[in-house]
């Protein structure tokens, strides 16, 4: 029998406060590679609350998982 070990924990999705770029392997109308841009994301006010709240939850439930979970995966 496979016994699960890991607790999944959901988080509300972020909606980011402005138009930055994230996506991965997206091209202009020149056909030129678009960077995402992450320090836009990670400077975002909205994105930094988001994120420890979410880390938050994470460690609160890190810390009341079973004994037999030994590798809790975040989502």
């Amino acid at each position: 029998m496979n016994v699960p070990r890991s607790v999944y924990i959901q988080s509300e999705q972020f909606v980011p406060s402005s138009g930055y770029h994230l996506a991965l392997r997206a091209y202009d109308a020149n056909g030129d590679y678009m960077y995402p841009d992450w320090n836009s994301l990670l400077n975002d006010p909205d994105y930094t609350i988001w994120n420890d709240e979410r880390m938050d939850a994470y460690n609160i439930e890190s810390s009341n998982a079973p004994a037999w979970c030994t590798d809790p995966q975040f989502g």
